[in-house]
């Protein structure tokens, strides 16, 4: 071989790791946005979770406000009935 044929082999050899380099550059960018973009997913829906959590929390606490509120009206309407059973019975 001649030092023409060695050149373009390695002027070839050149431009294919060149080519390669920025391919996988371009790869390594491409892979660095959708990691961002699952981040920014993951943390929309660490966001999410939490202002779940919190509608839970308050609707529980509606909840138990409302079954207090459902016992004492119970208890009521037991008393109102006993009272009206009573004096039922004192007019026979």
């Amino acid at each position: 071989m001649n030092s023409k044929s060695v050149s373009i082999g390695l002027l070839a050899i050149a431009v294919l790791s060149v080519s390669f380099a920025i391919f996988q550059y371009i790869a390594s960018n491409d892979l660095v946005k959708e990691n961002n973009e699952w981040k920014t997913k993951y943390e929309e829906a660490l966001i999410d979770m939490v202002d779940a959590n919190k509608r839970i929390e308050i609707m529980k606490m509606d909840l138990e406000k409302t079954l207090k509120e459902s016992e004492t009206h119970r208890i009521k309407a037991e008393t109102a009935l006993l009272e009206l059973e009573q004096h039922k019975g004192k007019k026979r």
